[in-house]
């Protein structure tokens, strides 16, 4: 009968062993669960602040440097310049009003026969120098050959500033005696002298062309 108790006794600790066990895994498990969902929660916060940053309109466009406003000290915009661009330039001036070809008291340079000769058979960057003189103006090149023939006169005096600027257009640098050369050959004029020589004796013939008789070579 002793025996039996002191058996007895020994096999309650073990039963309060595993419950006491069993509970303490309980709470762990617990433990374990709520701070998962503590950080589920965490990662969940976190993706609605993504989701609200991602949705945010940009109100404001985003513009390049050269486009956006200079600040002064005292805190004022100024708006920067528009940049003229040399094909801005180019476009303008060949979308400008057509030219205007009138009759004077010479003869059109197309019913002069050997000018006419001249004229079919120039080079496109030839008559472009003729053009530029006879127009002031850069043209359209396939128009160059029909303008030339039309010319008949400079339609104002020597006093005029039109007359002016096309004298300045021959005496710039850029316009070298050989290009002013390759002009008076077009219109049969002589292309003897200097620069200066050729530029009075081009723009004197130009106020009143004329016939030189020179017969079409066949």
């Amino acid at each position: 009968m002793e025996t039996e108790e002191n058996g007895s006794n020994k096999e309650e600790p073990l039963s309060d062993t595993n419950e006491q066990r069993s509970s303490e895994k309980e709470d762990h498990d617990e433990s374990i669960g709520k701070d998962e969902e503590k950080q589920n929660t965490s990662y969940e916060q976190d993706g609605e602040k993504d989701n609200k940053y991602e949705e945010e309109p940009d109100d404001e466009p985003q513009v390049g440097m050269l486009e956006r406003p200079l600040i002064i000290e005292d805190g004022k915009k100024r708006e920067r310049k528009k940049v003229e661009r040399m094909s801005d330039i180019m476009k303008e001036s060949l979308d400008a009003k057509p030219v205007e070809i009138l009759e004077g008291k010479g003869r059109a340079l197309g019913d002069i026969p050997f000018i006419e000769h001249k004229i079919s058979r120039a080079k496109p960057e030839d008559l472009k120098l003729l053009y530029r003189v006879l127009f002031r103006k850069p043209g359209k090149q396939l128009e160059h050959r029909k303008h030339i023939r039309q010319f008949s006169r400079f339609p104002f005096p020597k006093t005029d500033e039109e007359y002016k600027k096309r004298l300045e257009i021959l005496k710039k640098l850029s316009f070298t005696k050989n290009m002013i050369q390759h002009c008076c050959e077009i219109i049969d004029v002589p292309r003897s002298g200097n620069k200066e020589e050729l530029i009075d004796r081009l723009m004197e013939w130009l106020e009143k062309p004329a016939d030189s008789g020179r017969n079409v070579p066949k």
